[in-house]
């Protein structure tokens, strides 16, 4: 069958991880001397390494994970531990400690609990959201595609920020709308009780109690906000920063905590850093 056993704790798989393999779960460490094909899953207890790429799998590991050459195709990797792999395209990897990436990351997610580190690589699209620091050679690309980074915030409270705001916003804008009908409807001439209007008209007291339903949604909405708030700011980290090696290209958006800042220029060797709560920019050059 192509397994055998390297450790007592590792189980080694001497070709690529194809569907008739999975789903595939084990408490020990797995090493792949292959390819994760796509439409796999995979669950590992301990370590995880694979010698080539991880296509379009699902892939979770309760340490860490190394990818000798990348992961591509809509792949989604959750990872207890650290990432290291070649190359990422195209998916979402999150990780409760560090990524690291060799080469490239083109059109990704990262979720990183610490730090992602690309000192020799090039990130072009996508997000990448880290507590710590952010280090990159390059940012961005010449044709103006969209790249967001964070640093500062947990990537999930981030994630749940983001959520949480979307919620109010929605909440809003139906109860700018309930308020335009109950205007309406109060204004509405009810002496005809034969009249649509009047028909409508009696529909006012289930608009108002919907409207106060949303309103008390609102104020939920608003005071879990508040909450993610105040816990982001009790685990700010020391220093965040993102620390650009080479160039920064223009449509980069930078976010230090809830800060923004958006490049309309090309910069060259720069680090953005929290300074009176706003984005600094350092000039390493």
């Amino acid at each position: 069958m192509g397994f055998e056993k390297v450790r007592p704790e590792t189980t080694r798989i001497e070709r690529d991880f194809n569907q008739r393999d999975s789903p595939f779960k084990i408490d020990g460490n797995l090493f792949i001397q292959g390819d994760v094909l796509e439409k796999t899953e995979i669950q590992v207890g301990g370590d995880l390494r694979v010698s080539g790429i991880i296509q379009r799998a699902k892939i979770e590991t309760d340490r860490h994970l190394v990818v000798d050459q990348g992961v591509t195709d809509r792949s989604e990797v959750k990872v207890n531990g650290s990432v290291k792999s070649g190359f990422i395209e195209n998916s979402v990897v999150s990780s409760r400690g560090d990524i690291i990436i060799q080469n490239n990351v083109m059109r990704a997610t990262l979720h990183a609990g610490r730090n992602i580190l690309l000192s020799d690589g090039i990130m072009v699209g996508g997000t990448a959201s880290a507590t710590e620091k952010i280090v990159i050679q390059r940012l961005g690309s010449s044709a103006g595609v969209p790249t967001c980074i964070s640093v500062g915030v947990h990537p999930k409270i981030r994630i749940k920020y983001n959520e949480i705001q979307s919620r109010i916003e929605e909440i809003g804008k139906e109860l700018k709308l309930l308020a335009k009908n109950i205007r309406f409807l109060e204004e509405t001439d009810i002496n005809d009780s034969t009249s649509r209007s009047y028909q409508n008209y009696l529909q006012l007291p289930q608009i108002k109690s919907k409207q106060k339903k949303y309103q008390r949604h609102q104020l939920l909405a608003k005071k879990n906000l508040d909450q993610l708030l105040n816990l982001a700011e009790s685990r700010w980290p020391d220093n965040p920063h993102v620390l650009v090696l080479d160039t920064v290209f223009e449509k980069v958006q930078i976010n230090i905590g809830w800060n923004q800042f958006l490049t309309t220029e090309v910069l060259k060797k720069v680090a953005f850093k929290d300074k009176n709560n706003a984005v600094c920019l350092v000039d390493l050059a």
